[in-house]
């Protein structure tokens, strides 16, 4: 984002070409979605709470093609990692 500026096409590794300013609100929703997992893993949660809790329910309908399996993938993977790193 910091080598971008409102005119820079991005080509992602998979899905449509992006502006710089398409990514912000994404990576506003990889961080509040991460700091959530990381909140419930805290207090103790299993995979499976956290998946339950549906966290990426505000912008699910903001993401275009997302479907609940992509949800459920995300958030596990987001859960796995943040387990990993001890946070």
């Amino acid at each position: 984002m910091k080598s971008a500026d409102g005119n820079t096409t991005i080509v992602p590794g998979h899905g449509t070409l992006i502006k710089r300013d398409d990514i912000v609100p994404y990576r506003d929703m990889i961080l509040a979605v991460a700091g959530r997992v990381r909140q419930m893993i805290e207090q103790g949660k299993s995979l499976q709470e956290v998946l339950a809790a549906k966290v990426t329910a505000p912008y699910d309908a903001k993401v275009a093609g997302g479907t609940d399996a992509s949800a459920e993938r995300f958030v596990s993977a987001v859960y796995q990692e943040l387990k990993r790193a001890g946070k």
